[in-house]
């Protein structure tokens, strides 16, 4: 069973009280000094931060763009209105309605518990085919879902009354209801965002394919969180018609969508603190606003009404904001995290060095599967590449490639520029399928499995160009890979093992900053620590000593011989550094043209005249001969 919060729920539970008291201190303040018209401004405020929330839980999590969440609010607007409305003013506004519907009249909190699940299960049937949208797609289909949304809603006057509105229902949402709302809205977005869901999720958010090489299943993670946020922008939805008392198809359109997305960028797409510092900021700049566009009088002067203002100045409020702070006013990291940097900053500052102090755990070897079997023995479980070739259109990039990868072997992999060795490694873990061949770990068929299920089959890789979640903080990367791959012995402490790692890779001081901010050097150890965390059987590395000195490449060269005699891995090592392939690989394969051309120990292969062909090519091999 895999640990919820990874990190520790405490450490979530402190985040939502940094955001629970001032908010509470606000609305005590309001009960008892604020007028009439301020405390409706904070009911609307407090609307405000369950539906940016709501949008929170997909857009900020999957990083995949949606414009068409408030339509989820109106269908959840309306049935309230539905549920709650007096039978009396049902029957002279939809005098069409269904009897049992006509005469039904239900208090605030079962219309909502209905409304929440209704929206539910209507974002789970439309979330399918989302989930497993390109991001660029959803952001254009979204679009179109709310139109067609908005186009329901005004054309089935039966349940909606269309074009007109639907007024007299109850004012069941005042200032303590949508603050408690609120709140609970702030708590499940934060357990959601640090528990070990939402740490997948995020991880997707930063590079889908590096998430899927760690075993993220990431459509049904975007699944999960469309629906989710939608349940919670349904029961925005729900609060606002029982704020407002009335409720029309026009008030959920992109004039709405427009601002709700607008609160979520000033603040900060990736946190919850950025979430609601957004909705205060720009609930403030829109009031302010409306009222001077209303033409109010300021002692002598009578200023002219102008229209649209408060949605230029919306506009105009996100470009200064993103000029003074490109990644939002709060930007990556919750409020409760910041303080604690720079508390550990200031310790660090007094000579006492940051470091992750956790033992390194004794662990099973790494298995395939996503749960450990302890009694399958490794025996017979070779990573077996038999007859795979890959065509691109008419170009031949792999043509029947063999080769045998054990446990507890290091296998390097050379070859001019263009000889086909990313794409084998590709194909070997799904980033590709092959045109043909087989790929298996012992009698298991592998081929044609996606990305993430072969990594939870044991197979690890990391990437030619870095590919790290640069945007979470080094311990997130690394955890990211534990509570994905957990195994039985295991999952109850993922965070030991990520910091054990980190300490084995000299990366412990850097724990709490951002991965992207990291020297090269270091994020090359990053992300091959990341692909160790998986636990996997087989680790497929592609140049990783690339960019690095020689006293790097010659520590990753011992650091790669300790971990693959510690955890039996099995190392496919692709690199240019052919000093470097020489002293670490136990064998070596050579490929030219898509072809295996050399297969043999490190001495045999470099004799080998083929290889000393492909790699200075045969004119420069006799004159080189003559020279002699």
């Amino acid at each position: 069973m895999i640990k919820p919060w990874p990190l520790g729920i405490f450490r979530s539970l402190f985040g939502i009280l940094y955001i629970l008291v001032p908010l509470l201190i606000l609305t005590i303040s309001a009960e008892f000094f604020f007028s009439e018209s301020a405390r409706s401004i904070l009911t609307n405020f407090f609307i405000n931060i369950v539906a940016v929330l709501g949008l929170y839980m997909f857009i900020g999590t999957s990083g995949v763009p949606s414009f068409g969440h408030v339509a989820f609010m109106g269908i959840a607007a309306h049935l309230q209105a539905l549920l709650t409305l007096d039978p009396t003013i049902k029957s002279m506004l939809l005098p069409n309605l269904p009897s049992w519907l006509a005469g039904l009249a239900l208090g605030f909190w079962p219309a909502m518990a209905i409304t929440v699940i209704s929206v539910g299960v209507f974002a789970f049937l439309t979330g399918i085919p989302f989930s497993r949208m390109g991001d660029a797609a959803t952001g254009i289909v979204t679009i179109c879902f709310l139109a067609i949304v908005q186009n329901v809603l005004l054309g089935w006057e039966r349940f909606t009354a269309g074009f007109k509105v639907i007024y007299g229902i109850p004012e069941y949402c005042g200032l303590w209801t949508a603050f408690a709302l609120s709140i609970v809205a702030v708590v499940i977005a934060r357990l959601y965002r640090d528990s070990s869901v939402g740490l997948e999720i995020r991880a997707s958010r930063e590079d889908k394919d590096a998430a899927q090489s760690i075993g993220v299943n990431v459509a049904n993670h975007r699944l999960f969180a469309w629906v989710l946020s939608a349940m919670v922008m349904g029961a925005a939805g729900g609060m606002l018609v029982h704020f407002l008392t009335i409720v029309s198809p026009s008030q959920f359109y992109l004039g709405l969508t427009f601002s709700l997305i607008a609160m979520l960028i000033v603040g900060g797409l990736s946190t919850i603190s950025g979430a609601v510092i957004g909705t205060i900021f720009m609930t403030g700049v829109i009031e302010v606003l409306r009222k001077i566009g209303e033409g109010p009088v300021i002692g002598p002067f009578d200023l002219p009404q102008m229209h649209g203002l408060s949605t230029m100045g919306t506009g105009v409020a996100i470009m200064t904001i993103m000029i003074w702070k490109r990644d939002g006013i709060v930007a990556f990291f919750e409020i409760d995290e910041r303080l604690n940097n720079w508390k550990r900053n200031q310790v660090n500052k007094r000579g006492t060095p940051d470091r992750v102090r956790l033992e390194h755990p004794t662990l099973p070897p790494a298995s395939p599967g996503r749960a450990r079997q302890e009694t399958i023995s490794d025996e017979g479980r070779d990573l077996n590449i038999e007859n795979v070739s890959k065509n691109f259109g008419g170009l031949r990039a792999l043509i029947e490639v063999n080769l045998t990868l054990g446990r507890g072997e290091i296998l390097g992999l050379i070859g001019p520029n263009g000889s086909g060795k990313t794409t084998l490694i590709n194909a070997i873990t799904g980033s590709i399928l092959p045109s043909g061949g087989r790929i298996s770990i012992g009698t298991q068929n592998i081929t044609n499995l996606p990305a993430h299920s072969i990594a939870r089959q044991g197979i690890g890789r990391t990437f030619q160009n870095i590919q790290l979640f640069e945007n979470l903080t080094v311990i997130e990367n690394v955890l990211a890979a534990a509570v994905v791959n957990e195994t039985s012995a295991t999952a109850s402490r993922p965070e030991a093992w990520a910091g054990s790692l980190l300490n084995r890779f000299d990366l412990a001081p850097y724990a709490n900053r951002l991965a992207g901010t990291l020297p090269y050097g270091q994020q090359r150890s990053l992300e091959i620590a990341r692909a160790v965390a998986t636990r996997c059987s087989f680790l497929l590395l592609d140049e990783p000593a690339a960019g690095m000195i020689r006293q790097e490449s010659d520590r990753l060269v011992e650091v790669l011989k300790q971990i693959r005699t510690e955890f039996n891995l099995g190392l496919l090592v692709v690199d240019h550094d052919l000093q470097m392939i020489m002293r670490l690989c136990d064998r070596v394969v050579v490929l030219n043209k898509g072809q295996v051309i050399s297969t043999g120990s490190p001495r045999q292969v470099q004799q080998d005249p083929k290889v000393v062909e492909a790699y200075i090519g045969r004119k420069r091999q006799v004159k080189t001969d003559l020279n002699q």
